[in-house]
């Protein structure tokens, strides 16, 4: 199987300009400019030294063991950046609207503050770079089966996420029901991820 991040950049501006038509996205030909000047192509191997990767976090498909990795290669990652601008300091986060937009006003892709970035919002990410800072996008996919079944266990005990994902009374619905709820959703998640939504 083919994934959309496996084709060339204009392959991809192509299908998700297409997909953002079809569902309504208002943004269609901005986001297809965004992404030509600020997406590098995968096909060609001449990196830019300006150029950063760009890991886009699908949500329980490994994104944590990412960030452990580059962590223990002592890279910096914009999950684990703290900006002093004079007497603020400031703790970086590029898995909110908020948090790329403040990155983007920082200018962290082009003063190279960061050796990774990592977030989920791959359209709004694109922003925090340019035609000379582009993105090197990566991403880790799972089986989305898989995915699901550790979503459900995981909704069981993350307490510290919050509403909309900590469920514990979970604990008490076998799987099967839970699978059965799902089977009628009709939102496609990766879809979502990548144009926003």
């Amino acid at each position: 199987a083919v994934s959309v991040l496996d084709l060339p950049v204009s392959t991809t501006i192509r299908c998700l300009s297409r997909r953002a038509k079809m569902t309504g996205v208002a943004k269609g030909a901005a986001l297809d400019e965004l992404f030509q000047a600020n997406l590098g192509d995968i096909i060609n191997p001449m990196i830019k030294e300006n150029d950063t990767p760009l890991y886009l976090h699908i949500p329980k498909a490994g994104g944590t063991a990412v960030i452990d990795y580059y962590r223990c290669l002592g890279l910096v990652t914009s999950e684990n950046l703290y900006i002093s601008e004079g007497r603020s300091h400031i703790m970086l986060e590029t898995h909110s609207v908020e948090g790329i937009h403040q990155a983007k006003d920082l200018e962290i892709v082009q003063r190279g503050l960061a050796d990774v970035i990592f977030t989920p919002l791959l359209p709004a990410a694109m922003e925090m770079f340019d035609s000379n800072h582009q993105a090197r996008v990566f991403a880790l996919f799972r089986h989305p089966i898989d995915r699901e079944v550790s979503l459900y266990y995981y909704r069981q005990i993350a307490d510290w996420e919050g509403d909309g994902v900590y469920a514990p009374e979970l604990a008490n619905t076998p799987i099967e029901t839970y699978f059965e709820q799902l089977k009628d959703r009709t939102d496609n998640f990766l879809i979502s991820l990548l144009l926003n939504k």
